[in-house]
């Protein structure tokens, strides 16, 4: 438990502080400045959640089902991470939309491990299924408002936010029935969700949207997505 606990804080201690280490000095630094050294927290930080995931699937005697969809859906979720930390190393617009789009389908994948996993784990109350509706109305709206300046990644988000109000949706009905797992994958989905959506606008936002999420791109995506991986990866100590 402690290794796993130690992994999960890792992750997320790596990126809330790569911007107090800038502030502290490391500015000075080329390295430190460069598009490559937020690759390399980004990548590691990920890594470290797998790795939290897989120190709690190892306290099992053996490996079940729902605790290697868990794994799956990590191992997409560090897929999508790499495919978008790319994105900043290229000097193309039109590679790093490219990157973007690519990156989404392994969180898509993860999106739907993630689900299948919550709705294993307890009956499904279906009076709970509107709420898979719940992002994709919030994108449609934005979009239509033009907050969002979407074209024809437009679809492909509103396909993700589906996806993701379902998994949601999955950790809602689970944690109805209490206990510690309902208590973990609930602060967690919403975390994951408040940090997607953030991502939406941070990058297919309105130009006012897009420069202060951009400022506060720590606190408003990275902080959420890496708490909300961390508490995953601790889901996998009670399955």
């Amino acid at each position: 438990m402690i290794l796993t606990v130690a992994l999960g804080a890792g992750s997320v201690l790596i990126m809330v502080g790569k911007p107090v280490l800038l502030r502290l000095g490391l500015q000075k630094c080329a390295a430190a400045r460069s598009s490559a050294f937020g690759f390399a927290c980004k990548v590691t930080a990920s890594t470290l959640f797998c790795l939290a995931g897989i120190s709690a699937a190892a306290q099992q005697e053996r490996l079940r089902f729902r605790a290697a969809g868990m794994l799956l859906a990590f191992c997409c979720a560090l897929v999508g991470d790499i495919l978008l930390a790319m994105g900043p190393l290229l000097h193309s617009e039109e590679y790093k939309t490219f990157l973007y789009l690519l990156g989404g389908g392994p969180f898509l994948l993860s999106q739907l491990c993630y689900t299948a996993t919550f709705l294993s784990l307890a009956r499904l109350r279906l009076w709970l299924l509107p709420v898979i509706l719940m992002l994709p109305l919030l994108v449609g709206i934005l979009w239509g408002a033009k907050a969002l300046r979407m074209k024809a990644e437009g679809i492909a988000v509103l396909v993700y936010a589906g996806a993701l109000s379902a998994m949601v949706m999955a950790a809602v009905n689970l944690a109805l029935d209490g206990g510690m797992l309902g208590r973990l994958v609930l602060p967690a989905a919403l975390l994951f969700a408040a940090s997607d959506t953030a991502l939406f606008l941070a990058n297919l936002g309105a130009p006012k949207v897009k420069a202060w999420l951009e400022r506060q791109f720590t606190v408003c995506v990275m902080l959420p997505y890496y708490l909300a991986q961390a508490l995953f990866a601790a889901t996998l100590m009670y399955l």
